[in-house]
C-alpha cells in the first residue's frame, strides 16, 4: 500500500516530474532545483498537465538539507 516516492532533481522545467505525475498517478513526486524561475516554469507545467508535484523545492541538489529529509524514503531518484 505504500505509494512510491520520485525524486527529480535539477528538474528544469520539470519534463521529468509531470511526465512521472502523469504515467504513475499513484506516486509521489518531489521536484528539486536550484533556481527559482525552474522551481516556477515546473509549478505551472505541472498545472498545465493537471498533476499534482507533493513538493516543488528551490535549493542546491547536493546541500545536506534537500537530501535529508528524503533520506532513506525514496525509491527512484532522476
Amino acid at each position: 500500500g505504500r505509494r512510491p516516492l520520485v525524486v527529480d532533481l535539477c528538474c528544469g522545467a520539470g519534463g521529468i516530474a509531470v511526465s512521472v505525475a502523469l504515467e504513475v498517478p499513484q506516486s509521489r513526486v518531489v521536484a528539486v532545483d536550484l533556481s527559482s524561475q525552474a522551481v516556477a516554469l515546473t509549478a505551472g507545467n505541472a498545472t498545465r498537465a493537471g498533476v499534482r508535484l507533493e513538493t516543488l523545492l528551490g535549493g542546491e541538489a547536493t546541500a545536506v538539507a534537500v537530501p535529508a529529509d528524503l533520506d532513506g524514503v525514496v525509491d527512484v531518484v532522476v
